[in-house]
Protein backbone atom coordinates (compact mmCIF):
# COMPACT_ATOMS: atom_id res chain seq x y z
CA UNK A 1 0.00 0.00 0.00
CA UNK A 2 2.50 2.35 0.89
CA UNK A 3 4.21 1.99 -2.67
CA UNK A 4 0.93 2.67 -4.34
CA UNK A 5 0.79 5.92 -2.36
CA UNK A 6 4.70 7.01 -3.41
CA UNK A 7 3.33 6.07 -6.65
CA UNK A 8 0.14 8.20 -6.93
CA UNK A 9 1.89 10.53 -5.25
CA UNK A 10 4.22 10.97 -7.80
CA UNK A 11 1.62 11.08 -9.51
CA UNK A 12 0.33 14.23 -8.51
CA UNK A 13 3.55 15.95 -7.97
CA UNK A 14 4.02 15.68 -11.42
CA UNK A 15 1.06 17.67 -11.85
CA UNK A 16 -0.95 15.03 -13.12
CA UNK A 17 -4.07 16.34 -11.57
CA UNK A 18 -4.24 18.88 -14.27
CA UNK A 19 -3.01 16.78 -17.09
CA UNK A 20 -6.23 14.65 -16.29
CA UNK A 21 -8.96 17.81 -16.20
CA UNK A 22 -7.13 18.47 -19.75
CA UNK A 23 -7.66 15.69 -20.93
CA UNK A 24 -11.88 15.22 -20.06
CA UNK A 25 -11.79 18.76 -20.94
CA UNK A 26 -10.69 18.13 -24.24
CA UNK A 27 -13.01 14.59 -24.49
CA UNK A 28 -16.03 17.22 -23.29
CA UNK A 29 -15.53 19.55 -26.03
CA UNK A 30 -14.80 17.10 -28.67
CA UNK A 31 -18.64 15.69 -27.51
CA UNK A 32 -20.22 18.63 -27.34
CA UNK A 33 -18.57 20.04 -30.91
CA UNK A 34 -19.92 16.87 -32.68
CA UNK A 35 -23.34 16.79 -31.52
CA UNK A 36 -23.74 20.93 -32.09
CA UNK A 37 -22.18 20.44 -35.70
CA UNK A 38 -24.40 17.47 -36.26
CA UNK A 39 -26.96 19.46 -35.93
CA UNK A 40 -26.02 23.21 -37.44
CA UNK A 41 -24.66 21.61 -40.86
CA UNK A 42 -26.62 19.42 -44.24
CA UNK A 43 -26.25 16.27 -43.95
CA UNK A 44 -24.30 16.02 -47.16
CA UNK A 45 -21.62 18.65 -46.04
CA UNK A 46 -20.89 16.51 -43.32
CA UNK A 47 -20.48 13.50 -44.88
CA UNK A 48 -17.82 15.07 -46.56
CA UNK A 49 -16.12 16.94 -44.20
CA UNK A 50 -15.97 13.69 -41.89
CA UNK A 51 -14.73 11.99 -45.38
CA UNK A 52 -11.59 13.90 -45.66
CA UNK A 53 -11.05 13.73 -41.79
CA UNK A 54 -11.00 10.43 -41.82
CA UNK A 55 -7.43 10.51 -44.08
CA UNK A 56 -6.58 12.89 -41.57
CA UNK A 57 -6.93 10.53 -38.46
CA UNK A 58 -4.37 8.35 -40.97
CA UNK A 59 -1.65 11.13 -41.55
CA UNK A 60 -1.57 12.74 -38.11
CA UNK A 61 0.69 9.99 -36.84
CA UNK A 62 3.25 10.82 -39.17
CA UNK A 63 3.31 14.67 -38.04
CA UNK A 64 6.69 16.22 -38.11
CA UNK A 65 7.48 12.76 -40.11
CA UNK A 66 8.88 11.97 -36.74
CA UNK A 67 10.40 14.69 -35.50
CA UNK A 68 7.70 14.95 -32.31
CA UNK A 69 8.78 11.27 -31.43
CA UNK A 70 12.51 12.40 -31.35
CA UNK A 71 12.23 15.17 -29.07
CA UNK A 72 9.34 13.15 -26.28
CA UNK A 73 12.39 10.17 -26.39
CA UNK A 74 15.73 12.12 -26.60
CA UNK A 75 14.87 15.32 -24.94
CA UNK A 76 13.59 13.85 -22.03
CA UNK A 77 16.18 11.63 -21.44
CA UNK A 78 18.50 14.68 -21.81
CA UNK A 79 19.56 16.07 -18.09
CA UNK A 80 21.57 18.78 -19.81
CA UNK A 81 19.05 21.99 -19.78
CA UNK A 82 21.02 23.85 -23.03
CA UNK A 83 21.27 20.34 -24.88
CA UNK A 84 17.43 20.25 -24.76
CA UNK A 85 16.86 23.54 -26.03
CA UNK A 86 18.95 22.89 -28.61
CA UNK A 87 17.59 19.47 -29.41
CA UNK A 88 13.79 21.18 -29.42
CA UNK A 89 15.02 24.43 -31.60
CA UNK A 90 16.40 21.64 -34.50
CA UNK A 91 13.77 19.11 -34.21
CA UNK A 92 11.24 22.35 -34.64
CA UNK A 93 12.99 23.56 -38.17
CA UNK A 94 13.66 19.91 -39.14
CA UNK A 95 9.60 19.51 -38.47
CA UNK A 96 8.22 22.44 -39.92
CA UNK A 97 9.98 21.19 -43.38
CA UNK A 98 8.92 17.56 -43.32
CA UNK A 99 5.44 19.09 -42.35
CA UNK A 100 5.32 21.17 -45.10
CA UNK A 101 5.89 18.15 -47.25
CA UNK A 102 3.26 15.80 -45.34
CA UNK A 103 1.05 18.80 -46.03
CA UNK A 104 1.39 18.70 -49.46
CA UNK A 105 1.44 14.51 -49.81
CA UNK A 106 -2.26 15.03 -47.82
CA UNK A 107 -3.63 17.69 -50.58
CA UNK A 108 -2.53 14.63 -53.17
CA UNK A 109 -4.10 11.78 -51.84
CA UNK A 110 -7.30 13.76 -50.69
CA UNK A 111 -7.60 15.18 -54.18
CA UNK A 112 -8.46 11.55 -55.11
CA UNK A 113 -11.95 11.86 -53.83
CA UNK A 114 -12.52 14.57 -55.41
CA UNK A 115 -12.46 12.74 -58.67
CA UNK A 116 -16.10 11.73 -56.90
CA UNK A 117 -17.10 14.15 -54.71
CA UNK A 118 -18.00 17.50 -55.51
CA UNK A 119 -16.79 20.33 -53.08
CA UNK A 120 -13.87 18.83 -51.46
CA UNK A 121 -11.06 21.55 -52.79
CA UNK A 122 -12.09 23.82 -49.56
CA UNK A 123 -12.32 21.15 -46.90
CA UNK A 124 -9.12 19.82 -48.51
CA UNK A 125 -7.25 23.40 -48.18
CA UNK A 126 -8.99 24.42 -44.83
CA UNK A 127 -7.68 20.67 -43.28
CA UNK A 128 -4.02 20.98 -44.77
CA UNK A 129 -3.39 24.61 -43.10
CA UNK A 130 -4.76 22.73 -39.80
CA UNK A 131 -2.27 19.89 -40.08
CA UNK A 132 0.53 22.40 -40.38
CA UNK A 133 -0.97 23.85 -37.16
CA UNK A 134 -1.33 20.55 -35.30
CA UNK A 135 2.84 20.46 -35.76
CA UNK A 136 3.01 23.46 -33.71
CA UNK A 137 0.65 22.50 -31.00
CA UNK A 138 2.16 19.18 -31.05
CA UNK A 139 6.00 20.41 -30.74
CA UNK A 140 5.54 22.76 -27.79
CA UNK A 141 3.23 20.81 -25.67
CA UNK A 142 6.17 18.08 -25.56
CA UNK A 143 8.80 20.83 -25.32
CA UNK A 144 6.74 21.38 -21.90
CA UNK A 145 6.82 18.00 -21.13
CA UNK A 146 10.43 17.24 -21.63
CA UNK A 147 10.65 20.14 -19.20
CA UNK A 148 8.69 18.90 -16.61
CA UNK A 149 6.18 21.75 -17.12
CA UNK A 150 2.87 19.33 -17.16
CA UNK A 151 0.90 22.33 -15.49
CA UNK A 152 1.45 24.43 -19.03
CA UNK A 153 1.30 21.51 -20.94
CA UNK A 154 -2.21 21.03 -19.90
CA UNK A 155 -3.35 24.74 -19.26
CA UNK A 156 -2.47 25.33 -23.08
CA UNK A 157 -4.12 21.86 -23.93
CA UNK A 158 -7.14 23.60 -21.78
CA UNK A 159 -7.39 27.12 -23.25
CA UNK A 160 -6.68 25.45 -26.88
CA UNK A 161 -9.98 23.60 -26.42
CA UNK A 162 -12.20 25.98 -24.95
CA UNK A 163 -11.38 28.41 -28.01
CA UNK A 164 -11.71 26.39 -30.13
CA UNK A 165 -15.55 25.64 -29.16
CA UNK A 166 -16.34 29.20 -29.36
CA UNK A 167 -15.12 29.44 -32.54
CA UNK A 168 -16.83 27.00 -33.87
CA UNK A 169 -19.94 28.11 -32.10
CA UNK A 170 -19.39 31.31 -33.53
CA UNK A 171 -18.47 30.87 -36.70
CA UNK A 172 -20.84 27.76 -37.19
CA UNK A 173 -24.15 29.93 -36.73
CA UNK A 174 -22.52 32.52 -39.10
CA UNK A 175 -21.21 30.80 -41.98
CA UNK A 176 -22.27 27.47 -41.38
CA UNK A 177 -19.74 24.64 -42.93
CA UNK A 178 -17.34 26.79 -44.14
CA UNK A 179 -17.16 28.78 -40.86
CA UNK A 180 -16.65 25.17 -38.81
CA UNK A 181 -13.75 24.26 -41.50
CA UNK A 182 -12.21 27.77 -40.55
CA UNK A 183 -12.75 27.33 -36.96
CA UNK A 184 -10.68 23.61 -36.89
CA UNK A 185 -7.94 25.14 -39.48
CA UNK A 186 -7.12 28.35 -37.16
CA UNK A 187 -7.41 27.01 -33.78
CA UNK A 188 -4.56 25.08 -33.47
CA UNK A 189 -1.83 28.31 -34.20
CA UNK A 190 -3.38 29.53 -31.04
CA UNK A 191 -0.23 27.82 -30.00
CA UNK A 192 1.93 30.35 -31.71
CA UNK A 193 1.55 32.77 -29.15
CA UNK A 194 2.98 30.96 -26.53
CA UNK A 195 6.24 30.11 -28.45
CA UNK A 196 9.28 31.43 -26.06
CA UNK A 197 12.06 33.03 -28.54
CA UNK A 198 14.22 30.41 -27.63
CA UNK A 199 12.22 27.67 -29.61
CA UNK A 200 12.27 29.68 -32.42
CA UNK A 201 15.77 30.69 -32.36
CA UNK A 202 19.05 28.56 -33.84
CA UNK A 203 20.48 26.02 -31.90
CA UNK A 204 23.58 27.07 -30.35
CA UNK A 205 25.35 23.90 -30.49
CA UNK A 206 25.59 21.59 -33.77
CA UNK A 207 24.63 18.55 -31.62
CA UNK A 208 27.07 16.70 -33.74
CA UNK A 209 27.62 14.45 -31.16
CA UNK A 210 24.12 12.92 -30.98
CA UNK A 211 23.47 9.54 -33.32
CA UNK A 212 20.69 11.45 -35.75
CA UNK A 213 20.50 7.73 -37.81
CA UNK A 214 19.46 6.30 -35.14
CA UNK A 215 17.37 9.04 -33.71
CA UNK A 216 15.58 9.31 -36.47
CA UNK A 217 14.65 5.85 -37.18
CA UNK A 218 13.33 5.68 -33.99
CA UNK A 219 10.94 8.59 -34.86
CA UNK A 220 9.68 7.36 -37.99
CA UNK A 221 9.25 3.55 -36.24
CA UNK A 222 7.35 5.24 -33.74
CA UNK A 223 5.42 7.31 -36.26
CA UNK A 224 4.61 3.67 -38.16
CA UNK A 225 3.51 1.88 -34.87
CA UNK A 226 1.04 4.78 -34.15
CA UNK A 227 -0.41 4.70 -37.69
CA UNK A 228 -0.53 1.09 -37.62
CA UNK A 229 -2.71 1.64 -34.21
CA UNK A 230 -4.95 3.79 -35.59
CA UNK A 231 -5.50 1.54 -38.95
CA UNK A 232 -7.01 -0.81 -36.35
CA UNK A 233 -10.60 0.75 -36.33
CA UNK A 234 -10.46 1.19 -39.93
CA UNK A 235 -9.98 -2.42 -40.17
CA UNK A 236 -12.33 -3.40 -38.11
CA UNK A 237 -15.41 -1.25 -39.67
CA UNK A 238 -14.12 -2.35 -43.19
CA UNK A 239 -14.68 -5.61 -42.40
CA UNK A 240 -17.93 -5.18 -41.18
CA UNK A 241 -18.59 -3.24 -44.44
CA UNK A 242 -17.98 -6.40 -46.12
CA UNK A 243 -20.06 -8.56 -44.28
CA UNK A 244 -23.05 -6.55 -43.22
CA UNK A 245 -25.33 -3.50 -43.52
CA UNK A 246 -24.62 0.27 -42.92
CA UNK A 247 -27.08 0.31 -40.25
CA UNK A 248 -24.98 -2.57 -38.39
CA UNK A 249 -21.58 -0.45 -38.60
CA UNK A 250 -23.74 2.37 -37.25
CA UNK A 251 -24.57 0.13 -34.22
CA UNK A 252 -21.05 -1.48 -34.19
CA UNK A 253 -19.57 2.11 -34.17
CA UNK A 254 -21.95 3.65 -31.39
CA UNK A 255 -21.64 0.36 -29.15
CA UNK A 256 -18.06 0.75 -29.03
CA UNK A 257 -17.89 4.61 -28.61
CA UNK A 258 -18.18 5.09 -24.74
CA UNK A 259 -16.19 1.53 -24.03
CA UNK A 260 -13.03 3.20 -26.02
CA UNK A 261 -12.82 6.52 -24.82
CA UNK A 262 -12.13 4.80 -21.42
CA UNK A 263 -8.32 4.34 -22.76
CA UNK A 264 -8.00 7.78 -22.22
CA UNK A 265 -7.44 6.52 -18.39
CA UNK A 266 -4.11 5.22 -18.74
CA UNK A 267 -3.30 7.86 -21.05
CA UNK A 268 -3.25 10.30 -18.48
CA UNK A 269 -0.88 8.27 -16.67
CA UNK A 270 1.33 7.70 -19.35
CA UNK A 271 1.40 11.32 -20.55
CA UNK A 272 2.36 12.36 -17.25
CA UNK A 273 4.91 10.13 -16.42
CA UNK A 274 6.34 9.69 -19.96
CA UNK A 275 9.16 11.57 -19.70
CA UNK A 276 9.78 10.65 -15.79
CA UNK A 277 9.90 6.43 -16.91
CA UNK A 278 12.56 7.88 -19.67
CA UNK A 279 14.90 9.28 -17.38
CA UNK A 280 14.74 6.08 -15.88
CA UNK A 281 14.33 3.44 -18.47
CA UNK A 282 17.80 1.98 -17.44
CA UNK A 283 16.76 1.85 -14.41
CA UNK A 284 14.89 -1.78 -14.26
CA UNK A 285 14.05 -1.46 -10.31
CA UNK A 286 12.08 1.38 -11.28
CA UNK A 287 10.91 -0.01 -14.03
CA UNK A 288 9.34 -3.23 -12.10
CA UNK A 289 7.82 -0.88 -9.32
CA UNK A 290 6.14 1.18 -11.73
CA UNK A 291 4.40 -1.65 -12.93
CA UNK A 292 4.03 -3.29 -10.14
CA UNK A 293 1.85 -0.26 -9.00
CA UNK A 294 0.42 -0.22 -12.36
CA UNK A 295 -1.23 -2.79 -11.87
CA UNK A 296 -2.13 -1.86 -8.18
CA UNK A 297 -4.03 1.01 -9.21
CA UNK A 298 -5.54 -0.37 -12.73
CA UNK A 299 -6.73 -3.96 -11.52
CA UNK A 300 -9.74 -1.79 -8.96
CA UNK A 301 -10.47 0.02 -11.76
CA UNK A 302 -10.56 -2.29 -14.57
CA UNK A 303 -12.87 -4.45 -12.89
CA UNK A 304 -15.19 -1.59 -11.26
CA UNK A 305 -15.66 -0.53 -15.08
CA UNK A 306 -16.38 -4.17 -15.83
CA UNK A 307 -19.37 -4.68 -13.19
CA UNK A 308 -20.60 -0.93 -14.27
CA UNK A 309 -20.58 -1.77 -17.71
CA UNK A 310 -22.33 -5.63 -17.41
CA UNK A 311 -25.25 -4.17 -15.00
CA UNK A 312 -25.37 -0.55 -16.44
CA UNK A 313 -24.50 -1.31 -20.42
CA UNK A 314 -28.87 -0.69 -20.76
CA UNK A 315 -29.25 2.16 -18.96
CA UNK A 316 -26.05 4.08 -20.24
CA UNK A 317 -27.12 3.37 -23.68
CA UNK A 318 -30.18 5.10 -23.27
CA UNK A 319 -28.56 8.02 -21.77
CA UNK A 320 -26.08 8.68 -24.14
CA UNK A 321 -27.77 7.64 -27.31
CA UNK A 322 -31.55 6.07 -27.61
CA UNK A 323 -33.28 3.00 -27.57
CA UNK A 324 -32.88 1.99 -31.09
CA UNK A 325 -29.03 1.12 -30.11
CA UNK A 326 -29.96 -1.05 -27.15
CA UNK A 327 -29.25 -4.12 -29.33
CA UNK A 328 -25.99 -3.36 -29.22
CA UNK A 329 -25.69 -4.28 -25.55
CA UNK A 330 -23.53 -6.99 -25.70
CA UNK A 331 -21.56 -5.23 -28.19
CA UNK A 332 -20.64 -2.95 -25.32
CA UNK A 333 -19.55 -4.99 -22.77
CA UNK A 334 -17.10 -7.06 -25.14
CA UNK A 335 -15.87 -3.64 -25.98
CA UNK A 336 -15.68 -2.82 -22.44
CA UNK A 337 -13.49 -6.57 -21.61
CA UNK A 338 -11.34 -6.02 -25.23
CA UNK A 339 -10.70 -2.13 -23.41
CA UNK A 340 -9.71 -3.22 -20.24
CA UNK A 341 -7.04 -6.13 -20.93
CA UNK A 342 -5.43 -3.38 -23.22
CA UNK A 343 -5.44 -1.24 -20.37
CA UNK A 344 -3.72 -4.20 -18.22
CA UNK A 345 -1.38 -5.50 -21.22
CA UNK A 346 -1.29 -3.68 -24.79
CA UNK A 347 -1.29 -0.17 -23.46
CA UNK A 348 1.09 -0.14 -20.87
CA UNK A 349 3.96 -2.32 -22.15
CA UNK A 350 3.19 -0.44 -25.84
CA UNK A 351 4.42 2.80 -23.85
CA UNK A 352 6.82 1.53 -21.68
CA UNK A 353 8.64 -0.13 -25.03
CA UNK A 354 8.76 2.93 -26.58
CA UNK A 355 10.67 4.44 -23.02
CA UNK A 356 13.45 2.19 -23.91
CA UNK A 357 13.99 3.00 -27.25
CA UNK A 358 12.24 -0.55 -28.84
CA UNK A 359 9.95 1.18 -30.93
CA UNK A 360 10.29 -1.77 -34.26
CA UNK A 361 8.83 -3.89 -31.00
CA UNK A 362 5.69 -1.58 -31.34
CA UNK A 363 6.10 -2.24 -35.27
CA UNK A 364 6.12 -5.62 -34.38
CA UNK A 365 3.08 -5.57 -32.15
CA UNK A 366 0.92 -3.55 -34.70
CA UNK A 367 1.73 -6.00 -37.47
CA UNK A 368 -0.02 -8.60 -35.13
CA UNK A 369 -2.42 -7.02 -34.52
CA UNK A 370 -3.50 -6.28 -37.80
CA UNK A 371 -3.20 -9.73 -38.91
CA UNK A 372 -5.32 -10.95 -36.42
CA UNK A 373 -7.37 -8.76 -36.21
CA UNK A 374 -8.31 -9.46 -40.31
CA UNK A 375 -7.98 -13.30 -39.55
CA UNK A 376 -10.23 -13.17 -36.52
CA UNK A 377 -12.74 -10.77 -38.06
CA UNK A 378 -13.19 -12.92 -41.02
CA UNK A 379 -13.81 -16.02 -38.82
CA UNK A 380 -16.50 -14.72 -36.67
CA UNK A 381 -18.38 -11.87 -38.48
CA UNK A 382 -20.11 -14.06 -41.11
CA UNK A 383 -21.70 -16.32 -37.56
CA UNK A 384 -21.84 -13.80 -35.12
CA UNK A 385 -22.04 -10.41 -36.69
CA UNK A 386 -21.20 -7.49 -34.98
CA UNK A 387 -20.54 -9.65 -31.75
CA UNK A 388 -18.49 -11.37 -33.98
CA UNK A 389 -16.21 -7.84 -34.76
CA UNK A 390 -16.32 -7.60 -30.71
CA UNK A 391 -15.05 -10.49 -29.87
CA UNK A 392 -12.04 -9.97 -33.07
CA UNK A 393 -11.20 -7.20 -31.12
CA UNK A 394 -10.90 -8.86 -27.89
CA UNK A 395 -8.74 -11.35 -29.22
CA UNK A 396 -6.74 -9.08 -30.74
CA UNK A 397 -5.86 -6.61 -27.96
CA UNK A 398 -5.26 -9.99 -25.60
CA UNK A 399 -2.95 -11.66 -28.28
CA UNK A 400 -0.91 -8.38 -29.07
CA UNK A 401 -0.83 -7.23 -25.50
CA UNK A 402 0.91 -10.05 -23.95
CA UNK A 403 3.36 -9.95 -27.22
CA UNK A 404 4.10 -6.61 -25.95
CA UNK A 405 4.60 -7.86 -22.26
CA UNK A 406 6.72 -11.14 -23.74
CA UNK A 407 9.03 -8.51 -25.47
CA UNK A 408 9.26 -5.99 -22.71
CA UNK A 409 10.20 -9.38 -19.91
CA UNK A 410 12.71 -10.27 -22.35
CA UNK A 411 14.53 -6.50 -21.47
CA UNK A 412 13.91 -6.78 -17.88
CA UNK A 413 15.49 -9.96 -18.16
CA UNK A 414 18.26 -8.65 -20.62
CA UNK A 415 17.52 -11.22 -22.98
CA UNK A 416 18.11 -11.01 -26.79
CA UNK A 417 14.74 -10.13 -28.67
Amino acid sequence: MKDLIKFIQSFLQNNGFYVFLSFVVEKLVMLINTIFIVKMIPQDEFGRITLIASIIGFVTPWNGLGSLQVLMKFGAGEENEQTRKDLSRKLFRNGVINQLILCSLFIVIANFYAIKFDHLLWIILLFSVRLLGLFFQSHLTIDYRINGFNKKFASLNILINCLGLIFTFFLTINFGAIGYMISLAITPFISLFFYSKTILQQSISGLSEMNWKMMWKYGRMESLAYFASELLFSIDIGMIAIFMTDKDIALYKVAILLPMNLLFIPTILFQTDFPRIIKNSQNKDFLKFYIKNYYKLFIPIGISILLGSYFLRDFIIELFFNKSYLTGGTVFFIATIAVVLAMLFRVLYINLNSTIGRSDWNVRVSILSIVCLVIFDALLIPFYGIEGAALGMLITFLISGLYAYYLFNKYLKNEVV
